[in-house]
């Protein structure tokens, strides 16, 4: 069962719960009673579900440090070339002298 479970994709995990969950929860408590194993295979897709969400949070977070991580990378290039501008690094660079 816990293989089979893995093997599923967050949206089939996902709707596992909700189709589950749509009947109530009374009657989720007396299917959890009358079949063997049900109350612990969806506390598993329940899990599943949790680990999901905290690797997609996690996978977001790392994107946002990754973008911010470029935009101050690429701040600071360009602040260095404004700061050479500024001090008139820009003068006296050479040029091809057309005749």
């Amino acid at each position: 069962m816990t293989r089979h479970l893995e093997g599923l994709s967050r949206h089939q995990l996902r709707e596992a719960a909700a189709e589950f969950e749509k009947h109530g929860p009374d009657t989720c408590k007396i299917l959890k009673k009358h079949i063997p194993g049900l109350d612990t295979a969806m506390e598993m897709v329940q899990r599943l579900i949790e680990m999901a969400t905290a690797d997609d949070a996690a996978e977001e977070a790392k994107r946002k440090k990754r973008v911010s991580g470029c935009l101050n990378a690429e701040g600071s290039d360009q602040h260095a070339k404004l700061r050479k501008m500024e001090d008139g690094g820009g003068k006296g660079s050479a040029g091809v002298a057309c005749s």
